[in-house]
């Protein structure tokens, strides 16, 4: 919790050291950008603003005024609308995502592995929220001199670093982290049974167990042996058409699309003497290590997404 109400301090003190009142800009660009004169803003021989440059200003640097007439043509208008809808839509969903996770159901609940269609969720919003994004952006500024010319431009170049921040985040949980998570957390995540109560198997007496020919269909994972012969999945001794009955497939769950929670729904029939002799020691240490990084990572991101939020109740002060 500290570690969270530090970081959250850090993101507010450096966004309050950014936004300043801005100072007058009467630079070419403007003209450019709205295609009028500078007397249309500016009081005629000065720098000072009028009535309408005011505006212009305290409406985010937006040509054509709230209020005057649009010049954009119809179709434009629709597309804007589409883009900017797609966009909202997606920024709601993942950060909405974000929230739920973080804050309703826990990091903790995703300890042994993060569900595909959370990464599915995560990179079609990202894909939606990068194309809409540069659309708008050029569709907005109209020029990328704007980016760091204006108010608005500035902390929209903040927003677009804070997401690419979220995007290197969620690469990283995607390739690395969830891997680890249901990897390393496979040897201490299911309790093993009693060993009085359980059959004991050696790798040579499990590979008999191969589910050719009428045999019983086994396969191990973690030290623990599991009976796999009613489910449809491993027909004819075969698991997704590589992996065999009657091995250990330990090293084989962290690039699998599912994680250990899979073995609640089979029947646990012994354990594996060589993997349950050596202990898991080494599986736990590394399993802990990659909770830590979740639970960092969780408050982390949680902190740009309301450092994001944060931004945009600026655009409009």
């Amino acid at each position: 919790m500290r570690q969270r109400l530090v970081l959250f301090t850090l993101v507010i003190l450096f966004l309050l050291l950014l936004y300043r009142p801005p100072s007058v800009l009467a630079r070419p660009n403007f003209a450019e950008q709205t295609g009028e004169p500078c007397i249309t803003c500016h009081v005629e021989g000065s720098l000072d603003l009028n009535p309408t440059g005011q505006a212009f200003r305290q409406q985010g640097y937006r040509w054509p005024l709230a209020g005057t007439a649009d010049s954009r043509t119809p179709f434009r208008r629709a597309l804007e609308t589409v883009l900017r809808f797609l966009h909202i839509v997606a920024a709601f969903s993942w950060l909405g995502a974000i929230f739920f996770i973080h804050i309703i159901i826990k990091p903790k609940t995703v300890e042994h592995g993060i569900p595909t269609a959370a990464f599915r969720l995560t990179w079609i919003n990202i894909i939606i929220l990068s194309v809409t994004g540069i659309i708008l952006m050029f569709m907005r500024l109209g020029s990328i001199h704007n980016l760091v010319d204006t108010r608005f431009g500035r902390l929209l170049g903040l927003k677009i670093l804070l997401f690419l921040v979220l995007v290197a985040a969620a690469a990283f949980v995607t390739l690395r982290l969830n891997r680890k998570l249901r990897g390393a957390s496979s040897g201490g995540s299911l309790a093993l049974p009693s060993e009085e109560m359980m059959r004991k198997f050696t790798p040579e007496e499990l590979a008999s167990y191969d589910g050719k020919e009428g045999r019983p269909t086994y396969m191990s994972h973690g030290g623990i042996v599991y009976d796999v012969s009613g489910s449809k999945l491993w027909r004819l001794g075969k698991h997704a058409g590589r992996h065999e009955a009657g091995a250990d497939l330990t090293e084989d769950l962290p690039f699998a699309p599912h994680g250990v929670q899979v073995f609640e729904r089979v029947t646990r029939v012994g354990v594996l003497t060589s993997v349950n002799e050596e202990g898991h020691g080494v599986n736990k240490e590394h399993h802990q290590r990659a909770v830590k990084m979740l639970h960092f990572l969780a408050n982390f991101n949680l902190i740009v997404a309301l450092s994001i939020l944060f931004i945009l109740a600026l655009w409009r002060v």
